[in-house]
């Protein structure tokens, strides 16, 4: 009995989704971030230095976000494989017993 426990579809469901939409943000804001680079002139009251301190901010820190992308959407998609794994067992569950038993309520 203290191994036993109840697994609410519903709000596996809405945890799925909310990785996979986390998992989309992060992947429309590294979009944004791989778009914000400059051209070295830009730089030239500042030096070369500064151009390639904000070239290693920006390739990192859309780095960053891509890999927070992927695996937010890998979170979510195991969340999914998990509801699916459960609904499937519920089914089934149910089919294999409704000869044997009658459900009242």
């Amino acid at each position: 009995m203290g191994n036993e426990f109840e697994v609410n579809l519903d709000l596996l469901d809405d945890d799925a989704s909310a990785w996979t939409g986390v998992g989309d943000d992060l992947a429309a804001m590294a979009a944004t971030v791989a778009g914000l680079t400059l051209d070295m002139n830009a730089f030239t009251f500042l030096g070369r230095a500064a151009a390639e301190a904000h070239e290693t901010v920006r390739a990192h820190t859309e780095a960053l976000l891509t890999a927070g992308a992927e695996e937010a959407r890998a979170a979510g998609s195991t969340l999914m494989d998990i509801y699916n794994a459960y609904k499937d067992d519920d089914e089934a569950a149910r089919r294999r017993y409704a000869t044997e038993w009658t459900f009242s309520g």
